[in-house]
């Protein structure tokens, strides 16, 4: 049973961790489309600025999620990029919008960064008594 109980915590983390991912994601696309319709940026760098975001966004959630794991760091950080990649490809369909063109690139958009981010994480510190 307590293997069950700490299965159930580490997807709960993994999740909140992609939730968390999505929304600082969110905010910078909703910062570049501002800067777009001032005419700050070119319409032709939307691509670049989507992978960007979901880099910065999935970074952020890699750390997040690597500093809460405590013994499974990079794991952690990968399965929460490739959730905010699923969280983007399911948004992909229901919004009509074709993901399939640059899956890849969202794909390792999403997972690489998380998983630098969780490399970079110092993590918790343990001390021993």
């Amino acid at each position: 049973m307590p293997q069950k109980e700490e299965a159930k915590g580490y997807v709960r983390l993994i999740v909140k961790c992609a939730l968390i991912s999505l929304a600082v994601t969110v905010i910078i696309l909703a910062l570049a489309s501002l800067l777009v319709t001032k005419g700050v940026l070119a319409p032709e760098w939307s691509v670049a600025m989507v992978l960007i975001a979901e880099a910065a966004g999935a970074f952020a959630g890699g750390r997040l999620a690597s500093r809460r794991a405590a013994n499974r760091k990079l794991p952690a950080a990968a399965l929460t990029g490739f959730c905010v990649f699923l969280f983007l490809l399911i948004a992909g369909f229901l919004f009509a919008f074709p993901p399939a063109r640059h899956g890849l690139f969202i794909l390792l958009a999403a997972v690489l960064p998380a998983m630098a981010g969780g490399l970079q994480s110092p993590g918790r510190s343990r001390s021993r008594r």
